[in-house]
């Protein structure tokens, strides 16, 4: 990364046809020409030409500064925000959109359906991120990671007790081996990759201590009685009051330590799994969040965030963490290409 009359700037050459912006399509009637993607903090209204000149009298370019004119002559960048070719457009990080992927509820229904319940969908994209559903198989785990900027694991049925030594209760619900093995992988692997910040509701957030060698309370009644209802009888939301641990991040992110959430949960975290910290409590003392104390940004709540932040700012700027956190990540593979692409000659490109 250079640091060019103030500003960070990057320049990074890449062949391939120019590409129509309106349609996708490739343009005919011509040979491949270079492409130069500029990724930088400047003023939406700015010039290319302006990036370029700074960019080669500094010495950045090279030859890319060459391939970068001549992609500009021919048309394949424009100085416009909104003109030209998406192939050329200039890219600035705040506006950029990473990818969260969001894991699937198990196969269900007659025709065997994976599901999500909408509000995921629409935080995510209200908080400036591209939602990418997983389907809740075992498998392709890697590519998916590589695929996506941020992760949530949401809510749904019950963890097999099987997992974290536990017997079947009563109450259990809505079990799914093919899920429990998906989601256990995803999350051991997410963890793994310290850039990916990774957000975990409620189901999600038992996975998450369950995947870290933690166990489950099997029924918050059996446990902590009925003084703070969970959720309603028929597996609906319900509102109850949490304390937040002010030190804590999602402390710092929801800047409170008093919320009213909706919860829709007959479990609850039982011993810690390794790593996680308990961050927040309902009146009755079951923990309501988690946090990694060796991942940068792993977060499990136990309440359902999304289906208060339509409406709630403060819980929506968990989302637009995440996001935040994703876009950082989405930056940095974008570094790492542009470095590797500088290795490589122009006259191999």
């Amino acid at each position: 990364m250079q640091r060019v009359a103030g500003r960070l700037a990057r320049v990074a050459v890449y062949p391939g046809a120019a590409v129509d912006e309106d349609d996708g399509r490739r343009r005919t009637g011509g040979p491949p020409r270079p492409v130069v993607v500029v990724a930088q903090r400047k003023a939406v209204g700015d010039g290319v030409d302006d990036v370029l000149e700074e960019l080669v009298g500094v010495g950045l370019a090279g030859d890319a500064g060459h391939l970068a004119r001549e992609a500009h002559a021919h048309g394949a960048i424009t100085g416009g925000h909104d003109a030209g070719t998406s192939a050329g457009r200039r890219v600035a990080w705040t506006d950029v959109r990473p990818l969260i992927g969001i894991s699937s509820y198990g196969r269900a229904g007659e025709r065997q359906v994976f599901s999500l319940p909408c509000e995921y969908v629409d935080v995510v994209r209200l908080a400036g991120g591209v939602p990418v559903v997983l389907p809740a198989v075992e498998g392709e785990i890697p590519e998916a990671l590589d695929l996506i900027h941020g992760l949530i694991l949401p809510g749904g049925g019950d963890v097999d007790p099987a997992h974290y030594g536990g017997i079947r209760h009563d109450a259990n619900y809505g079990i799914s081996a093919e899920r429990d093995g998906f989601e256990m992988q995803l999350a051991r692997a997410a963890l793994a990759r310290r850039d990916l910040p990774v957000l975990c509701i409620c189901r999600g957030m038992q996975l998450l201590n369950v995947a870290l060698g933690g166990d489950l309370v099997a029924h918050i009644p059996d446990r902590y009685g009925e003084r703070v209802p969970h959720r309603r009888p028929e597996r609906l939301p319900v509102e109850h009051e949490v304390r937040i641990d002010p030190t804590s991040r999602v402390g710092a992110i929801l800047g409170t330590e008093q919320l009213v959430v909706q919860s829709v949960h007959h479990q609850a975290v039982g011993r810690l799994g390794r790593g996680l910290r308990a961050v927040a409590w309902s009146p009755d003392d079951v923990v309501e969040a988690v946090e990694s104390t060796e991942h940068p940004f792993a977060l499990g709540l136990q309440w359902h965030p999304e289906l208060g932040a339509l409406s709630d700012a403060r819980q929506r700027r968990l989302f637009e963490e995440l996001v935040a956190c994703s876009r950082a990540r989405l930056a940095g593979g974008h570094r790492r290409a542009v470095a590797r692409d500088a290795t490589v000659p122009a006259a191999d490109l």
